[in-house]
């Protein structure tokens, strides 16, 4: 039985089916790199938003200035006198955010911004200014006390009163404040996306 030829009409509907299914495939190709390209770009991009933002480290959000009267005294038993410095201290207790411990969760970003959730904020050193504190009122003894060893022991008790958690507090509610206007500028131009920040957990001092 003889085979009936093909004519051109049937060969233009093939080469038309082909055509539609090369498009096809080629679209749904190139369709599905686009979103595996955007999904790669997404997630290096958030890495790298972390990273950045771990490798700016410990950065400090309040200088905190004191001044307060502290009394430093030597108790002796029987008949023997006291001794008693009274001095107004000066210093500075500097309250920071250590960015390295910012964990990936940490941070959220879609289309509309970044979140970042900060690590509670920590006391990064505290310091006696010692130009600035003053003796007010000093009782000593000849026989009894060393005016330098006293002095220095007064110095001491200020660097305890500085270190106290009821006196470090206040830096710490200070630098919660102050986080949202130091660091959103910042990482802003790392996300280059709008950022918002907040904290987990409140401030607490040991």
């Amino acid at each position: 039985m003889n085979k009936k030829p093909t004519s051109v009409s049937d060969l233009v509907s093939i080469f038309k089916l082909l055509g539609i299914i090369t498009a096809v495939i080629l679209s749904v190709v190139f369709v599905y790199r686009i979103i595996q390209s955007t999904e790669n770009k997404e997630s290096i991009t958030h890495e790298a938003v972390v990273e950045k933002i771990r490798l700016m480290g410990k950065l400090q959000l309040v200088q905190f200035q004191i001044k307060d009267i502290i009394e430093y005294k030597i108790e002796r038993p029987m008949f023997l006198p006291d001794s008693k410095v009274l001095m107004m201290v000066s210093g500075e207790i500097g309250a920071c955010v250590d960015l390295q411990k910012l964990k990936d969760t940490d941070v959220e970003s879609d289309e509309k911004g970044v979140k970042i959730f900060l690590p509670s904020p920590e006391i990064c050193y505290t310091k006696v200014n010692h130009e600035h504190s003053k003796i007010h009122h000093k009782r000593s003894w000849m026989l009894l006390d060393d005016d330098a060893e006293l002095l220095d022991k007064s110095y001491k008790e200020a660097e305890k009163y500085l270190n106290r958690p009821d006196v470090q507090l206040p830096a710490l509610v200070e630098a919660e404040k102050n986080a949202s206007q130091i660091l959103v500028p910042i990482f802003e131009k790392i996300a280059g996306k709008q950022v918002t920040v907040s904290f987990r957990k409140k401030a607490i001092v040991d």
